[in-house]
């Protein structure tokens, strides 16, 4: 029987947020969530990831020795949308950074990016080998629909 991981382990949730937000007492029964537009300025872009993330988790109806690689997969997109959303290193008060040092900070960030997406993928995978056949469609359907993941030289 498969029943809801995050509940299994005391709330530890997947997303950004953690937890069931919404859940009503029937554990299929899916959160009444409004679709979220973009340029809605009272819904952060951070705010909608949580949400779709939470969404999955409660789709894909996790069993309890799926969680483990469910929670390594949501930690991994955590971080590495914290390292997307990271300033760049403050340049020292009163001086002008140079081109040198601001080339530098771009290939170090893009570096660091790329680390944690090669990690997300892993974990992504060791995640969707677990996931029956029923689960790893809804993983597909949701995953491709999540466009903070997709290619942003379009």
């Amino acid at each position: 029987m498969c029943t809801d991981a995050s509940a299994q382990y005391g709330g530890m949730g997947g997303g950004m947020g953690g937890g069931r937000r919404g859940m009503s007492s029937d554990r299929g029964a899916r959160p009444d969530v409004a679709p979220m537009a973009p340029h809605n300025p009272s819904v952060t872009w951070l705010e909608q990831v949580s949400v779709q993330l939470n969404e999955l988790q409660v789709d894909l109806k996790l069993s309890r020795e799926q969680a483990p690689a469910w929670q390594r997969f949501a930690q991994l997109l955590n971080l590495n949308l914290e390292e997307m959303h990271r300033a760049p290193l403050p340049i020292e008060a009163g001086k002008a950074p140079s081109g040198m040092l601001i080339i530098r900070q771009a290939v170090d960030g893009a570096r660091n990016r790329y680390g944690f997406m090669e990690d997300l993928e892993a974990s992504a995978r060791t995640l969707f080998v677990q996931l029956t056949a029923p689960q790893q469609s809804v993983f597909d359907a949701r995953v491709s629909q999540w466009r903070f993941l997709q290619n942003r030289a379009e």
